[in-house]
Parts: structure tokens; sequence; C-alpha cells
């Protein structure tokens, strides 16, 4: 039944499951999740996860392990636990489906303690999930993506075959998740082929909507064949974040040159959609040697000034008209104070004077 927030209630129910027997293994891990979010005494807590500590973790459902994976990088007293339960998830991933596979895989990543235990979890993960590249969604594929491109070489190959698994399916691929994707695999190295594949496909998928922007409807393939191009579109922060990995890792070459000059006259058109942070980034990148050498970069830089100025003149209007809109609250504030004291004085006085009358009346 509900309970308050901490009542008798909950402490029994800790109680009878740590002094319990033959409590079921699957249980006890499931009564670990449902309790350490609510408020319990540490003591108990600690019981609790003294009790998982004794279970055969192996025995838990795949969501369990995980989900007592996340609550251990994330609440202290369940911490001793962490290990244990990596041990287990990698024993058992050869039987998880590929979805919970990366979850544990990320949840793993995110935590910088567990990801100093998890190295054979994350060979492991890699070697079952190598071969089924393929049936992986593009969501999950993703997501195995920034989760590898965090841990060096050791997994470095299996990041590669992601990778070239994504630039296969890139056209499935969401165009703002692709800013995502770039930036994660650079960790194979910038002039990767991987990485040029991707900027090359960046620039033509670009290129091709502008095409079909100027291209009149035919029949009725045709016009479907634009609508697709048309409705691929990037925002200007987006352009601004590729732009900023390119210049950053120091790609080069004419695939990058040709990327530069297609996004460059993008960013410079559409100057006035950045946010204050993609102005900056625009300002950083080219400033770098690759991307300074493009034509139309003076003009940009110049562009993006009067962006930032407009921007900063815009926020100094801004705090004004709010430091002038509070003074004149205070003002109207203390006017209606001062016009409602004297007639509040009357009504009191106004009000003594009747009950005196009222007494002297009494009296006589």
């Amino acid at each position: 039944g509900p309970c308050p927030p901490y009542d008798p209630c909950r402490k029994a129910a800790v109680e009878k499951i740590v002094g319990g027997k033959d409590i079921p293994t699957e249980f006890v891990g499931k009564f670990l999740l449902a309790v350490a979010n609510k408020t319990l005494e540490e003591e108990d807590l600690v019981s609790v996860v003294g009790l998982v500590a004794a279970s055969k973790v192996t025995r838990m459902d795949p969501e369990t392990v995980v989900g007592l994976i996340v609550l251990a990088t994330k609440k202290p007293p369940v911490a001793p636990i962490l290990e244990k339960c990596i041990k287990a998830a990698n024993d058992l991933l050869a039987g998880w489906s590929m979805d919970t596979t990366a979850k544990v895989v990320l949840a793993c990543v995110a935590s910088p303690a567990a990801r100093g235990i998890s190295g054979d979890l994350f060979e492991t993960a890699a070697e079952v999930l190598e071969p089924s590249l393929g049936n992986l969604s593009i969501p999950q594929l993703i997501k195995v993506i920034l989760a590898y491109s965090k841990l060096g070489d050791a997994t470095k190959k299996f990041l590669e075959a992601a990778a070239n698994e994504a630039v296969q399916r890139v056209s499935e691929i969401p165009p703002a998740q692709l800013v995502l994707v770039l930036q994660s695999v650079v960790a194979l190295g910038a002039q990767s082929d991987v990485c040029l594949n991707l900027v090359e496909f960046l620039t033509t998928r670009w290129q091709e909507k502008l095409k079909a922007d100027k291209e009149p409807d035919g029949d009725e393939v045709t016009k479907q064949r634009l609508a697709m191009e048309r409705n691929w579109r990037l925002e200007p922060d987006h352009m601004a974040k590729l732009l900023g990995i390119v210049a950053s890792n120091g790609m080069t070459g004419p695939i990058v040159d040709n990327f530069v000059a297609t996004y460059g006259k993008e960013v410079d058109r559409k100057v006035s959609r950045l946010s204050d942070a993609s102005l900056a980034s625009v300002e950083t990148s080219f400033a770098s040697p690759e991307l300074a050498k493009w034509s139309g970069t003076a003009e940009l830089l110049s562009r993006v000034k009067r962006a930032k100025e407009r921007a900063a003149r815009s926020k100094s209007r801004s705090r004004s008209r709010r430091r002038s809109k509070g003074r004149d609250d205070k003002k109207e504030s203390n006017g209606r104070d001062r016009t409602e004291r004297p007639r509040d004085d009357r009504r009191r006085s106004r009000s003594r004077r009747r009950g005196r009358s009222r007494s002297r009346d009494r009296r006589r």
C-alpha cells in the first residue's frame, strides 16, 4: 500500500526482506531498485545492499542488472556492489539483446568509477556486437559509437567497424545526429577514411538540397525525390558545430576544402540565426589555418563581429529596460503607499471619533 515519505511500513518491509529466508534472488535486486530512491535511512539501505552482495547477480534479469549498475554509479551506499554487477553483466552479455548490451556499455562509460573496472566488459560487448552491427537500429548504433569513441586503443578496431557501418547507412542517420557521429569518429584519426567519407557525404547532401530547392517539380517520382532532398536540413548552429569539428581536429584536403566552402557560405547567409556560442565557435574556427584560407573568410568574420556587437547592444538595452522597469515599479508602489496611507489614517481617525462619541452618549 501507499506509504508516507519515511514510515514504519517501509522500514518493516526492509527488515522483513533482510531477515527473511529463501528470498528469491531476482526479487532482491528489484527490491533494491524500488527502495533505493525512496526516503530511507542509510542503515536500512546498506542492509539491502548487503543482501544483494550476498546474492547470485547472474540469476537476475538483464534490466535489473543494468539498473543496479546505474544505481551503484550514482548512489554511494550502493557502490560496493558495482564491481560484482559489472562482472555478472560480463558473464551474461552473450545472451542479452543488442539494446541491453548497448545500455550497459553506455552506463559503464558514463561513470569514471565503472569505466575503470569495465575493461573486460567493453571487450566482451565488442565481440558480441560486432557480428550483429547490421542488426542494430540507428539510435543503438549511434550510442555504441559514442560510447566506444571514449575508450581509446583497446577497442579501436571495433569502433572502426561500427563507424564503417554508420557510413554504409549514413542516409538513414538524421542530419543532427551526424554531428555527433563525426565528433565521435575523429577518435579514429581526422584524416581517416571514415571521417573523410562522412564529410564528403555532408557536403554532397547539402549541395543536393540546394539544387532541389531550385528545381521545379516534375512527375510523381521526381516530386518524391525532391521532397526528400528538400527536407534534409541542418540548423545553422549544427553547421557551426561541424565546421568547429573540422577546424579543431586539423582536417585537410580537397574534400575538406569543398566542405568548408559549402557550409561556410550557408553560415555566412544565416549569421543572424546563430546562437552566441555558435558565433564564438565560428570566429575561432575560421581563425584556424585550414578554414582561414577559404575565400569568404574575411567577409564571414566581419558579419560575425557585427552580429556579436548587435547581440551585446541588445543585451545591454534589455538590462537597461529591466532596471528602468524596476525603478518605475518601485516609484509606483511608493506612490500608492503615500496615497493610501492618509486615506487609511482618515478612516482610523473617524472610527476613533465615532467610538468616543458613543462612549459619551452611554455615560449620559
